[in-house]
């Protein structure tokens, strides 16, 4: 029979409790995400997962940043979000400082 490693698994714990802790406090809530995608359909994966829906922003605030077109939802959910500046199509795409830390943390 073995035997339980009682200082193993109290880390374990810990560890686990650290994790709960830094998921809370992420930049952004998981319920703002959903917020964000309250009346818009980007398919049944991204629709009913706060963790793809991260993702979606995650990969709008790139390819922004980078120059590249985003459809008009994911746009402004970007800028009405507060993670993007708004600016003309043909104008180069700023991140806000929460845009760049949740693009920090997300990525």
């Amino acid at each position: 029979m073995d035997e339980c490693n009682c200082d193993h698994v109290l880390d374990l714990k810990s560890r686990i409790k650290k994790l709960e802790l830094s998921c809370e406090k992420s930049v952004v809530s998981n319920e703002k995400i959903n917020e964000l995608f309250d009346g818009t359909n980007f398919g049944e994966p991204t629709n009913s997962s706060v963790e793809m829906k991260r993702k979606q922003i995650t990969k709008t605030l790139k390819d922004q940043i980078a120059g590249y077109w985003s459809g008009h939802t994911a746009y402004h959910i970007a800028v009405d979000g507060g993670f993007l500046v708004d600016a003309k199509s043909d104008a180069d795409k700023k991140l806000t400082p929460l845009g760049l830390a949740f693009l920090n943390e997300n990525n």
